[in-house]
């Protein structure tokens, strides 16, 4: 079937029902997609996913640039229906395992946000930055992997576009179509580098690592009252202070729809928990917005001077000695073994199989991200250094 979209390259911007006939039409004969989100997070209380980029390559094996859809959820009443024709397309027959190969750069907080809003996420997926990492590039950011294997400048400077605006500029809307353009050219190069290693189980595990990602959650107020560095050395009364304000700053961020951090920084409310000001101009200097200050600053003194029982944190795991020399010695073991291959320490045991090791699983087959390659080059020694 020949694709309605005009010529490779070509962006198509979809915002309604019309737009997504289109793109399932298209995607009929698209043989591998690559995919990217924008959200707003750095500019709204409760994140959204506010663009879905997507790259549909109908000939993997063309040189051609894919044709590039651009999804707009704002568009419509819930990303759920915004993607539904990009959701049956990757579980065609309703198996995620058997869908067409998505490709991503740095996919573990799409996924995370996917898995969140949808309860659904790629499954057949390959990351070009976890393939790069594997492969020990020093530079594995989507713009310098562009540079340094395609040639190609990727303008990076609307990183902090707020993508819950509406309208975007031309130079936003053309940033996010960038971040599939180059995606597939990028892939096949890595590929072959990873064939050309050897390393294609490893890589593959570590993909499968990507779309493993737990769905992203929003951090509770408990845990922004931990995430305060310096509040473990407060006195029981600044931290009773402290607890106070994070729960003001918490009811109104979520009334301005800001981010907490964004409203009242870190460092600020360990310095009201500490000074405890009682006027206006003990707030200067914090780095509050002047309309903060305007609006709220007799708030925020009330907040200060109306303690509460700060979260009572559960006990920490005691140190494991047994443990700790099991890690020891196999960090020890994979640091000289990557310096004898010439690969990275993840090649030869990632993080994730080291832990489960360190931590005493002797079923080599139950370790997670080890693998049968891993298995059948260390098992032995493996099975020497954890007993």
């Amino acid at each position: 079937m020949a694709s309605p979209f005009p010529e490779p390259g070509s962006v198509l911007w979809i915002a309604d029902p019309s737009g997504l006939a289109i793109l399932a039409e298209a995607l009929a004969s698209t043989r591998e997609l690559a995919l990217d989100t924008e959200s707003n997070s750095m500019f709204a209380y409760r994140e959204r996913v506010c663009l879905v980029q997507l790259g549909l390559v109908f000939d993997p094996a063309s040189a051609l640039s894919p044709a590039i859809a651009i999804i707009d959820p704002l568009a419509f009443e819930a990303l759920g229906e915004a993607l539904s024709v990009v959701v049956e397309w990757m579980a065609p027959g309703g198996d995620p395992a058997r869908g067409p190969r998505v490709l991503m750069h740095g996919g573990e907080y799409d996924v995370a946000v996917l898995k969140r809003e949808l309860g659904f996420a790629p499954t057949h997926l390959f990351d070009t930055q976890a393939a790069a990492s594997m492969l020990g590039l020093t530079r594995t950011g989507y713009a310098s992997l562009c540079d340094e294997l395609l040639g190609i400048t990727v303008d990076k400077e609307q990183q902090q576009t707020n993508w819950g605006k509406r309208p975007l500029s031309g130079a936003a809307r053309s940033y996010a179509a960038a971040d599939v353009l180059h995606l597939p050219p990028l892939a096949r190069i890595i590929e072959a580098r990873v064939r050309a290693a050897d390393l294609e189980e490893e890589v593959a595990i570590a993909c499968r690592a990507v779309t493993e990602a737990s769905a992203h959650e929003a951090m509770d107020e408990d845990e922004r009252y931990w995430r305060v560095i310096g509040s473990e050395r407060l006195s029981p009364d600044e931290r009773a202070r402290l607890a106070s304000l994070v729960a003001w700053r918490e009811r109104e961020a979520e009334l301005r729809d800001q981010p907490p951090g964004m409203l009242v920084p870190k460092a600020a409310l360990l310095t009201l928990a500490r000074r405890a000001p009682t006027e206006a101009s003990g707030l200067e200097g914090l780095g509050l917005s002047r309309r903060l200050l305007a609006e709220s600053a007799e708030a925020l003194i009330a907040a200060v001077h109306h303690p509460v029982a700060p979260p009572v944190r559960g006990p920490r795991e005691r140190p494991n000695p047994v443990v700790d020399q099991r890690r020891s010695r196999l960090k020890t073991w994979r640091e000289v073994e990557a310096q004898r291959r010439g690969v990275t320490v993840q090649v030869v045991l990632p993080t994730r199989a080291l832990d489960a090791l360190a931590a005493g699983e002797r079923d080599l087959a139950a370790v997670p991200q080890l693998g049968d390659k891993r298995i059948r080059l260390y098992g032995e020694q493996l099975a020497k250094l954890i007993r």
